[in-house]
């Protein structure tokens, strides 16, 4: 007998081989059930007591011995309407709750992290969470690298990682220095939706700031990403950013 749907609607393996093995011997103590249903005897009990509990067995009382029966197969579908009447009973319980599960998530996210990467891996997985999280139309600003200038594996990593941006729709601000202007026209190409303004100013370089994220990006003398999720961290970055940006 395939008892395969018996599990799919709830049954326990030990409950559906004490319901079958009452079914054939008909009203039993427990010691012919334990040999046929080859349940222990330390569980036997406790199976028992969930089949009666779901109407699918009973029990009569003679000569202080307790003798069980099984209940009728219809019972199933008796206890599977039951079912679905207290899920449904919980359904309007459970959707109030689910706003209250999102807000408990959202402090959770809201927890600052930090995550370090290293090497050209490193760089691939952390640009490509860049892409990854941001959506057509939102914007990330940088402070640029000084090293793409003198690195062609890092130029070339650039160039494409600003392909699949533009793809995405996603608009980025540079701010370089101005030492490097003619360097950076000379050797990359004007990225689509993007704007790049040069400061004569002193700044922190390798500065990611995108989507309650801020990535340290450090190419010399090891490729290290250092990467913070803090919302906190985010707009005080973005602020600074965005002055420094607006006083060019």
């Amino acid at each position: 007998m395939d008892t395969h749907i018996l599990e799919q609607a709830g049954f326990t393996q030990g409950e559906i081989r004490v319901y079958l093995a009452l079914l054939e011997l008909g009203e039993t103590t427990t010691g012919p059930l334990i040999d046929t249903s080859h349940i222990s005897s330390s569980k036997v009990y406790e199976i028992l007591e969930k089949l009666i509990q779901k109407g699918l067995a009973s029990y009569v009382i003679k000569g202080k011995i307790k003798y069980f029966q099984p209940g009728s197969p219809k019972k199933i579908i008796d206890y599977l309407i039951k079912q679905k009447r207290k899920f449904e009973e919980n359904e309007d319980k459970i959707g109030k709750l689910i706003p209250e599960l999102i807000a408990k998530q959202q402090i959770t996210e809201e927890t600052q992290t930090t995550a370090v990467y290293e090497g050209f891996e490193g760089i691939k997985t952390v640009f490509n969470k860049i892409l990854e999280m941001m959506q057509r139309g939102q914007e990330y600003y940088v402070f640029t690298v000084d090293e793409e200038i003198s690195s062609e594996e890092l130029r070339l990593f650039f160039i494409n990682h600003h392909a699949k941006r533009v793809e995405k729709g996603i608009r980025v601000k540079l701010l370089s220095k101005k030492s490097l202007q003619k360097k950076i026209r000379d050797q990359y190409p004007r990225y689509r939706l993007s704007e790049r303004r040069f400061v004569d100013k002193a700044f922190p370089t390798g500065i990611f700031i995108f989507k309650d994220h801020v990535m340290h990006f450090i190419y010399k003398p090891k490729t290290t990403l250092i990467v913070i999720k803090s919302k906190q961290t985010y707009e005080s970055y973005k602020k600074f950013f965005l002055e420094l940006w607006n006083a060019v």
